[in-house]
């Protein structure tokens, strides 16, 4: 359990860093709609999975029945990133981007699961994780492609 912790803790700080890097260039306002979209849409569909007891996640306090730092910090800043490296790209190139990003994020899940305490699946699978992680990314990419065209 302690190695649990840590190691939540130490998602947490690598998520806090990658964030920083995140807003290194402009547009500035973009990264961070990309993020803050991504934070909300990522704890409102953990909520419904955990609602659905689909997955559980290890607690961090009383409080937290999801993972808030996958929700709230590192699902975001990948979708962030996935957003800045895709947001020139073509269709075909993007929708390569995100099979790759969702694969190491799918890979990253597999061995989290077997070697720790933190995911546990009930009705859920690698993947489930894979179309959920393909379809929120790719997603969040489309709907702040559609706002960036009407704010022109």
């Amino acid at each position: 359990m302690m190695v649990d912790t840590i190691l939540l803790w130490c998602f947490f700080f690598v998520g806090f860093v990658l964030f920083l890097f995140s807003l290194r260039k402009p547009p500035i306002k973009d990264w961070l709609l990309a993020f803050f979209l991504s934070t909300f849409f990522a704890t409102v569909l953990g909520t419904v999975v955990i609602y659905f007891g689909l997955i559980e996640y290890f607690k961090l306090g009383d409080g937290f029945h999801s993972n808030i730092i996958y929700e709230l910090v590192l699902l975001p800043v990948i979708s962030t990133y996935f957003y800045q490296t895709s947001y020139s790209s073509g269709l075909l190139i993007a929708v390569f981007q995100c099979f790759l990003y969702t694969l190491v994020l799918t890979i990253a899940e597999i061995l989290i699961k077997k070697y720790t305490n933190l995911i546990n699946y009930i009705h859920w699978n690698w993947f489930v994780t894979f179309i959920t992680v393909f379809l929120f990314l790719f997603g969040m990419r489309t709907l702040l492609k559609f706002i960036n065209q009407k704010s022109e």
